[in-house]
């Protein structure tokens, strides 16, 4: 059993140091996040220019599946 958690202890340790480096990531994660949020949702005094999305819908021609080229 002793021979066991021998081998067990060094991939513990090293388990152990992964996890503030996670959290830092996914800290990380949370303020580009929060910012992306901002930026979308800051009005923009160039979205009162920009033509309007239903518009573009409208004029756009549906893309059909068949007409996309094959993946392999």
């Amino acid at each position: 059993m002793s021979a066991q958690i021998s081998e067990i202890h060094p991939v513990v340790l090293e388990l152990q140091g992964w996890r503030p480096a996670i959290e830092r990531s996914v800290e990380e994660l949370r303020a580009e996040v929060t910012d992306l949020r901002q930026h979308i949702q800051a009005p923009r005094s160039a979205d009162a220019q920009a033509p309007d999305l239903a518009l573009l819908k409208e004029t756009a021609p549906p893309i059909r599946l068949s007409d996309l080229p094959p993946l392999l």
